[in-house]
């Protein structure tokens, strides 16, 4: 882990079952050696010879959450000055994630997405999971009355933003479609997920 730079290791090994291989997968946290996720795929060697995309998408699927869960309670126990936007963003999900339907963890929220703006202007999911909080904030009723107008205008215009940055990046995309729905732009959130399943087909679990 200190001679790449990383914080989490994955580790794979293969043996070899008559036609089948068995691929053993481990996620480790370098710094503890902890195991964080482990797995076992089984897949057809003639499909691997072929292509290993496949099964490498699952993997990456099934790391996705694992790595979500993990940051976030990393991110809820670092020191505030180690947070980069990043982090910032884990904070504000895992707050979501708790207490959505409420005025403090809305405010909360906010304060934890703005200061990820700051640190990174151009950060494309801080901009849509700042939209969908909005949106969702709308939806609720979870903001301060005299707020109205100015969540309004966060909401579109943190979408918009989102949108021109948003690229190919799953959790970006994922967090406009959540603000698109909330917003009542269904057909739109529709086809805006429907790019996430394309390049991540495990994300409908």
């Amino acid at each position: 882990g200190e001679a790449l730079g990383v914080r989490y290791i994955l580790e794979s090994g293969v043996r070899k079952m008559g036609e089948q291989a068995r691929v053993t997968v481990q996620f480790i946290e370098a710094q503890t050696g902890a195991h964080i996720w482990a797995k076992k795929f089984d897949e057809a060697i003639e499909s691997l010879h072929r292509s290993s995309g496949g099964l490498v998408e699952k993997i990456a699927a099934g790391l996705y959450a694992q790595l979500m869960w993990v940051e976030a309670a990393r991110s809820e126990n670092a020191p505030v000055e180690s947070l980069g936007a990043w982090e910032y963003c884990q904070r504000a999900n895992t707050a979501v994630s708790r207490a959505a339907g409420s005025v403090k963890t809305h405010r909360r929220v906010m304060a934890e997405l703005r200061k990820a703006l700051e640190i990174e202007p151009g950060y494309g999911p801080a901009h849509a999971l700042m939209s969908w909080v909005c949106n969702a904030a709308l939806l609720n009723g979870t903001y301060d009355d005299e707020q109205l107008g100015e969540i309004v205008n966060l909401a579109k215009q943190h979408l918009r933003r989102a949108r021109e940055l948003a690229q190919d990046d799953l959790m970006c995309l994922t967090y406009i479609g959540g603000a698109e729905n909330f917003a009542g732009m269904q057909e739109r959130a529709l086809h805006t997920l429907q790019k996430v399943l394309q390049r991540n087909p495990a994300s409908s679990d």
